[in-house]
């Protein structure tokens, strides 16, 4: 091997050892994803860059809230959800309640996996306070309220509630779907 050869391969060990990963932790971030540093190899030591934390916090926590409501309402819509669940389900919905305070957090989503998690619970009175909250919400949102797209989400959010204040266990909700 030439001494060219030795310096390319260096370069090029050194750029996917250290340019690619922290550049691909740098975009990952502006998506509000902190995440491992991506390694040619498996390791068992994970490694974090450094990132501009600060300069995306909007962005992260918006990831943190859409990621646990989603996975709250994703869970308990698929067909893998067992009541065995409940511990992360109450984890999740805890941090989707965390961005209620000071005040009412505006997006539905958030709302409707709270009320999943309280109703999963058995708890019917906090279930039906969030299911009227993301209904309210939806229909307080002037962009989709008078959608279309929106009224089969809307009449979901109901039918929950309804079966939450007759005070049926979401494990039978759910298997009526």
């Amino acid at each position: 091997m030439t001494v060219g050869q030795r310096v390319h391969m260096t370069l090029s060990k050194k750029f996917f050892n250290d340019v690619v990963p922290q550049t691909t932790a740098r975009l990952h971030v502006a998506k509000g994803i902190i995440a491992s540093t991506p390694t040619l190899e498996p390791e068992y030591e994970q490694k974090l860059p450094f990132v501009p934390v600060n300069r995306f916090m909007g962005k992260i926590m918006n990831q943190i809230r859409t990621t646990a409501a989603n996975a709250i309402i994703f869970s308990m819509q698929g067909q893998d959800w067992d009541q065995r669940d409940s511990a992360a389900t109450r984890t999740l919905a805890r941090v989707v309640a965390a961005f209620d305070n000071p005040s009412p957090d505006p997006h539905w989503e958030c709302s409707w996996a709270q009320a999943l998690a309280h109703h999963a619970d058995g708890e019917f009175r906090d279930a039906d306070a969030l299911y009227q909250r993301a209904i309210d919400s939806i229909r307080n949102d002037p962009n989709v309220c008078n959608s279309p797209d929106w009224q089969l989400p809307l009449k979901k959010v109901q039918h929950f509630q309804q079966r939450s204040k007759a005070g049926i266990r979401l494990a039978s909700v759910l298997s009526e779907m």
